[in-house]
């Protein structure tokens, strides 16, 4: 079977082939590029964003391709016409578009239309940029959205100018979704927004596996974690709620002297007075008045870009885990907690009900009231016993949601329905 991939990031067997960069996005792709590599029925060319020259990688059983892609919400109509040489040349058996929220999604789609192999297309849904656009704000007072630093005033790159860039891509990704057949998906979630977009799509269900480090041993041991410590995945742009957190977590110093919050990101310290103008978003500066503001200047750790092994070193000693975003699909940071035992506190958005059950194996609260936080993080500080459990009942959970065996079987099962002639509906 020849299959024909157009993904967003460069995974690591991209950056190895073409001697590139690797970086810390991307690495759930591996699992999947392995297994069909792995299989002497299966060929593969994965067509790749890279900004800079075009880029050929081609060996006996793969082929690396980029695709020029400038700006993250610009449509490039040429790329209609880079994706249908490569499909008359490779001629592929199915066609898999990986995610929805980059322009080039949407010219694949075209490419597959004017080829006449929409029916062999299917696009995996990642998380669905329309719907984070109507979030993007995350409760941020009117000053937060509508403000510049002179970074942003730069790149006219605001906060209220992130979300119309959302917007625009979403405008993209309904298109997309409007002409594609087949899809696949994997939350209760992604489905009603996906057919409430396209009543026709055939909805096919497959979950995501994991970074390979996080099937390794040892798992979460809470005698071995950093006491009263919190690790949140993400602090870089509001979506991710870091902000409504502050004050929750300002209380919990009051009762826990000794807590620390680490999350990713450099929090808006760029290396300098100048490096901070240039870069420094105002979102980055507001989280630093809140951060001073309360006091938790020695409490908050921000821990810059971390590897896929030193994320899960840092899930290990964290005594919690908070996912407090706006909207999620079926973010792989909460898997990848959860397969290690991490004890997980979730905003109850989006799909994060399709992955964990509330009470049994972490805890939900409503997004919009973030002081069950700072009630559920109490929780697991104090009672031993509950921790224990909720971290057993997610690893238990996790694996299979997040088996590579059982997520490579399923995916090879949608090829081979296409290979063997099915038909959209």
């Amino acid at each position: 079977m020849k299959i024909l991939w157009v993904i967003n990031a460069i995974i690591p067997q991209i950056a190895d082939a073409c001697n590139l960069p690797k970086n810390n996005g991307g690495g759930w792709l591996s699992a999947f590029f392995n297994s069909i590599t792995s299989n002497n029925d299966h060929t593969i060319t994965v067509c790749f964003p890279y900004r800079s020259k075009q880029i050929l990688s081609d060996s006996k059983k793969s082929k690396f391709l980029s695709f020029p892609e400038s700006a993250p919400d610009k449509y490039n109509p040429h790329l209609v016409e880079f994706f249908e040489r490569t499909i008359l040349s490779e001629k592929p058996d199915i066609v898999h578009i990986f995610g929805t929220e980059f322009p080039h999604t949407l010219a694949a789609v075209k490419a597959c239309e004017n080829t006449e192999l929409l029916d062999k297309c299917v696009v995996s849904i990642q998380g669905l940029i329309s719907e984070c656009a109507k979030f993007y704000y995350a409760g941020l007072p009117t000053n937060a959205i509508y403000r510049f630093s002179i970074r942003d005033f730069l790149k006219a790159d605001n906060v209220f100018f992130q979300k119309k860039s959302f917007e625009k891509r979403g405008k993209y990704e309904i298109e997309a979704l409007k002409k594609a057949k087949n899809v696949i998906g994997r939350t209760d979630w992604d489905r009603f927004c996906i057919t409430r977009i396209n009543k026709n799509i055939n909805y096919f269900f497959c979950n995501e596996s994991l970074r390979s480090e996080f099937y390794m041993q040892p798992k979460w041991n809470y005698e071995a974690c950093e006491k009263h410590s919190v690790f949140i995945p993400q602090s870089y742009y509001p979506l991710k709620g870091f902000h409504n957190l502050i004050k929750a977590f300002a209380k919990l110093a009051e009762r826990y002297p000794d807590i620390h919050i680490y999350t990713t990101g450099n929090g808006g310290n760029h290396g300098g007075f100048f490096a901070n103008l240039k870069h420094q978003t105002y979102y980055q500066k507001y989280l630093i008045k809140l951060i001073n503001k309360y006091s938790l200047q020695k409490k908050i750790v921000f821990l810059g870009d971390l590897s896929a092994e030193q994320m899960r070193d840092r899930l290990l000693k964290s005594n919690v885990f908070v996912l407090s975003s706006s909207l999620e699909n079926s973010p792989n940071s909460l898997g990848e907690a959860m397969i290690l035992g991490v004890p997980c506190i979730c905003s109850d958005v989006g799909g994060v009900r399709s992955l964990i059950k509330d009470r049994q194996e972490g805890f939900l609260y409503p997004f919009d009231k973030p002081q069950m936080v700072e009630k559920y993080i109490v929780n697991v500080f104090s009672d031993i016993d509950t921790a224990n459990l909720i971290s057993k009942n997610a690893i238990k959970r996790a694996e299979i949601t997040h088996s590579t065996k059982i997520n490579a079987n399923a995916l090879n099962d949608i090829y081979l329905s296409f290979y063997r002639g099915y038909k959209a509906p």
